[in-house]
């Protein structure tokens, strides 16, 4: 059943680079939507690594507590940097214009961040052995899940540019949530974490269709 879940994994992961190289990777592609794809592209490769070193050395580590960091997991890493370098900048600037009126919605998006945060702590009370791979997805999840949630929730601008991607932000969110829970209960070794590897792979392949309707929807 594992197995099954890490091809299906590989197979989202791997439509999302395509799709989104398709649609992006051209002369009128977007730069939002080249970081979205590239995210994809190294979350691909990084399941790429572990599916071949299954076949060439029959391992398969999976269990974050064991592997730590690797050349998949820098894949994984690599992705999360991605997509949060997609929000931090330029995009961000365009809703939020760093002024006191909007304070309240800053505040109010920090509550998945100190979420995700709260939840690693707990598992450290529970004597669940952390390692820095797991502190430094779980940091660029809350990261990301914080602009995710503010872009979600700021008053629309001009053109339209946020109500266009409000979907798409809370697909990132959603995303965020599970795969900080999945890494979790990895750490615990219950088949939970496999229902929530199918529940990411399905959000996966959301993303860069809602992504690319929310950008066309910026030039109607």
């Amino acid at each position: 059943m594992n197995r099954i879940v890490d091809y299906f994994n590989i197979v989202c992961t791997g439509f999302a680079f395509a799709y989104g190289a398709h649609v992006s990777f051209k002369k009128t592609g977007v730069l939002f939507l080249q970081i979205i794809t590239c995210a994809f592209g190294c979350f691909f490769l990084g399941n790429i690594y572990d599916l071949c070193r299954f076949f060439c050395l029959g391992e398969y580590y999976k269990d974050i507590s064991k592997s730590g960091l690797g050349i998949g997991a820098l894949g994984y890493m690599g992705g999360l940097t991605f997509l949060f370098s997609s929000y931090y900048g330029a995009m961000d600037r365009i809703g939020d214009d760093r002024s006191d009126k909007l304070i309240k919605f800053r505040i109010i998006s920090l509550i998945p961040f100190f979420f995700n945060i709260l939840v690693c702590f707990i598992m450290l009370r529970l004597s669940i052995k952390i390692n820095i791979y797991f502190w430094i997805c779980t940091f660029l999840l809350s990261v990301i899940s914080y602009f995710a949630f503010k872009h979600m929730i700021l008053p629309d601008i001009d053109n339209g540019i946020l109500k266009s991607l409000r979907f798409y932000n809370f697909l990132v969110l959603t995303f965020c949530i599970v795969q900080n829970l999945y890494n979790i209960f990895c750490l615990t070794q219950t088949a939970t974490s496999t229902f929530l590897k199918i529940i990411s792979g399905c959000i996966i392949l959301a993303i860069m269709p809602s992504a690319n309707r929310g950008v066309k929807k910026w030039y109607t």
